[in-house]
Order: structure tokens, then sequence, then C-alpha cells
């Protein structure tokens, strides 16, 4: 399923709104950045690299799997 058709674990509005949203291609749970913050589950690891942009790792927090996100997600 496209990802702006699915809705945001936490204030059920679909991800196409309400700003930056991801979605776990482990269990397919998708949500907004600002919502999983507000919940105090948004698990970022920030990795600093000399002379190139950061890294940043997201944990879902419905399984527990990681992947490396394509932008910076606090911005």
């Amino acid at each position: 399923m496209q990802q702006a058709l699915l809705s945001c674990a936490y204030c059920g509005e679909k991800l196409a709104r309400g700003g930056r949203s991801v979605t776990c291609d482990g269990c397919e749970t998708g949500f907004h950045i600002a919502c999983a913050e507000r919940a105090d589950e948004l698990a970022v690891e920030t990795n600093s690299r000399l002379l190139r942009s950061d890294v940043h790792e997201i944990t879902c927090p419905d399984c527990g799997e990681s992947w490396t996100l394509s932008f910076d997600p606090f911005e």
C-alpha cells in the first residue's frame, strides 16, 4: 500500500498530512515523526561523519526494526 494512503498509528490522520512521516518496512506501521516524538516513543540515533551529512537511524516503536532515514527528522 502507498505510504500516503496509510494513517498515522498515533493521531489517525493520513500520513500525507501532518508533516514528515515514515513507514516501517518490517511491520508497515506508519507514523508522523512529530506524533511519535509527542508520545515519547521516537527513537532516533544520529551518527556524525566528517565532511558528510549526519546519518539518522530510526527504530520502529511497534516492532523494533531500525532503518536509515534519508532526511533529518528534527528539521
